[in-house]
């Protein structure tokens, strides 16, 4: 079986994995309202909002953006590191396929998400979730709360892309490195960035010790390293698989493999670590009693659907960025 192939077949089991998810959520919520078709029915924690208005939560959108951007700039690096393109050259000029329309189609994911936040809080409500001063319905207003209730399972998922870059990138074997390193740099630059944030949104040491002991932080954590688990990262893992059309030539030497084996091994080991740390200790505090809701089902397979567009910002801004990345100058 050749590797182009096997690459498809990996990418169409992760996107099933994600849509399956979707599917089972889909088939709970159904069973917990007693209906097949809940679209108007509440399901979110907070009481309020229906399926469809789960699903249009734009203002948690909003406040995801930031969290969403830097993910999705770390996936596309890492989709560019495991498997570069060929490069491809027309008349001297660069030729990167698609780049325009995955530009345009990133721009408009978040026109919608903004444009939708405005309606439902207005301009003052957006700033105040892109600064991420909200957490839960009707919490007291602090500076980057939100950032900090994400803090341990956002970099989980980073590293732990990464890691799983490292091993496509061992088996691949694909052959132009210059642009492999080049979308590691793109990663170690959504590190930065992720690094950056944390501190703006600090308020003191506090910020920093909440996460990792609270179990409010650490329920919080739990669940949404469950569903990017799931789904953010099988759907956006595999729609790049499938897209992408990576150089499989044998490299000349191994050079590669060594760089990259202590450095995406490390990565993928510490992801794997931060999230069973995070879902231990939350059951070890029994922080699902924290939730707004005694339901655990409802506690936890509505927030699929409440993070829908997270997953089309993460895919699209992952397959911009690999196609931004991989442009190779003429010489």
């Amino acid at each position: 079986m050749s590797p182009a192939t096997l690459q498809r077949i990996a990418g169409w089991a992760l996107l099933s994995l994600g849509t399956a998810v979707l599917a089972v959520s889909y088939a709970v919520v159904c069973q917990r309202t007693g209906s097949l078709w809940p679209w108007t029915r509440v399901v979110h924690e907070d009481g309020i909002r229906t399926l469809l208005a789960t699903v249009l939560y734009f203002e948690h959108g909003a406040r995801e953006l930031l969290l969403d951007l830097v993910l999705g700039v770390a996936v596309g690096g890492c989709l560019l590191f495991a498997f570069p393109p060929a490069a491809r050259k027309v008349r001297g000029e660069d030729l990167t396929p698609g780049a325009t329309g995955l530009g345009f189609a990133f721009a408009l994911s978040i026109s919608v998400i903004l444009v939708g936040a405005v309606v439902d809080v207005g301009l003052t409500g957006l700033r105040d979730n892109l600064l991420q001063y909200h957490t839960r319905p009707f919490a007291a207003l602090e500076w980057g709360s939100h950032w900090r209730y994400h803090l341990l399972s956002r970099l989980a998922l980073i590293l732990g892309s990464l890691g799983l870059a490292g091993a496509l990138r061992l088996w691949t074997g694909a052959a132009d490195e210059g642009t492999a390193r080049r979308g590691l740099a793109v990663v170690g630059g959504s590190l930065v960035a992720y690094a950056a944030f944390t501190v703006i949104f600090s308020n003191g040491l506090r910020a920093f010790i909440l996460p990792v002991v609270d179990p409010v932080y650490l329920g919080h954590q739990a669940r949404e390293f469950a569903t990017h688990v799931l789904a953010t990262l099988p759907i956006a893992w595999g729609v790049g698989l499938l897209v992408v059309r990576p150089a499989w030539a044998p490299r000349a030497d191994g050079g590669a493999r060594i760089v990259a084996w202590p450095l995406t091994v490390a990565s993928g080991a510490a992801g794997v670590v931060l999230g069973l740390y995070i879902c231990l200790a939350a059951l070890s505090k029994d922080s699902a009693s924290q939730g707004q809701t005694d339901d655990l089902a409802m506690l936890i397979f509505p927030h699929f659907f409440e993070h829908i567009q997270t997953y089309v910002v993460v895919t699209v801004l992952a397959l911009f960025v690999y196609k931004l990345a991989s442009k190779t100058r003429s010489t």
